[in-house]
C-alpha cells in the first residue's frame, strides 16, 4: 500500500462551508430557476443513485493464472446510494444517502474487495435553471478489505470525515447526471503504526427521485 501524508479534517471548514453556499445562492434565485426547482415537490422524496467512481491510492494487486494483474484501489469503483430529499425553499433543498461503495476483483476460486458505506448529507442550490450545485458532508462506515477462497486477513480500517462537491443537471423533473469530486481519507493500523491511505476520487454519477 502506498503511505501518504496524512490530512486534517475538513468538518469545520465544511460546516460553514454548507451555511455560506446557501446563503450566497438562496437569495439570487431567478424565476426560472425556481419555476425549475417547482418540479422537486413534494417538499420530501426519495432519491437513489448509482455513480462510477476512480482515483485513490493503490490497495492490492490481485495476480492471475495467466499472468495479468488487477488492481484495487481506495476510489473506485461503484457507488449505489439511497435517501431522502428536503426541499426547504424554492431553489434549495437538502439530501442524505446512505450507500454501498466497493471496488473488486473476482476469479472462479475467489475474489478480493474494498468496501464501505457512505453516510452523506448535503445541500443543494440552483445556479442556473436545472442546473444545482452541491457541497456536502460524507463518512465511510465499516471500511475493509476483505477476501474470499483467498488466503488473505481481513484489513479492517476507520475513515475521517470527508466532503465531496458536484455540479448536478436535470435531464428530466426525476432523472439527472452530476459530476463530482469526493475528498476523504482512510485508515489502518499494522505493527502500531498509523497509516493514511489516500481515498479521494472523481465519479459521474446517474440519480432518480420519485
Amino acid at each position: 500500500m502506498a503511505r501518504i501524508c496524512s490530512k486534517t479534517s475538513l468538518l469545520s471548514t465544511l460546516s460553514s462551508g454548507l451555511v455560506c453556499l446557501g446563503l450566497a445562492f438562496g437569495t439570487g434565485i431567478s424565476a426560472a430557476q425556481a419555476q425549475s426547482s417547482d418540479a422537486r415537490l413534494p417538499t420530501t422524496r426519495p432519491v437513489l443513485g448509482i455513480g462510477f467512481t476512480g482515483g485513490g491510492d493503490l490497495l492490492v494487486q490481485v495476480p492471475f493464472s495467466d499472468g495479468t494483474v488487477q488492481n484495487i484501489y481506495a476510489g473506485r469503483l461503484v457507488h449505489m446510494f439511497l435517501g431522502l430529499e428536503h426541499q426547504v425553499a424554492q431553489g434549495y433543498f437538502f439530501r442524505g444517502t446512505l450507500g454501498y461503495h466497493s471496488d473488486s476483483v473476482s476469479a472462479s476460486n475467489g475474489s478480493v474487495s474494498f468496501s464501505r458505506l457512505p453516510l452523506e448529507l448535503s445541500t443543494h442550490v440552483y445556479a442556473a435553471d436545472r442546473v444545482t450545485l452541491g457541497l456536502g458532508m460524507r463518512k465511510s462506515l465499516s471500511p475493509s478489505l476483505d477476501s474470499t477462497g483467498v488466503p488473505m486477513q481481513p484489513v479492517p480500517m476507520m475513515a475521517d470525515m470527508g466532503w465531496f462537491a458536484q455540479i448536478e443537471y436535470e435531464l428530466t423533473p426525476q432523472f439527472s447526471i452530476a459530476g463530482r469530486t469526493t475528498h476523504e481519507t482512510f485508515h489502518y493500523q499494522f505493527g502500531g503504526v498509523d497509516t493514511p491511505i489516500d481515498g479521494n476520487h472523481v465519479g459521474l454519477y446517474f440519480n432518480v427521485t420519485f
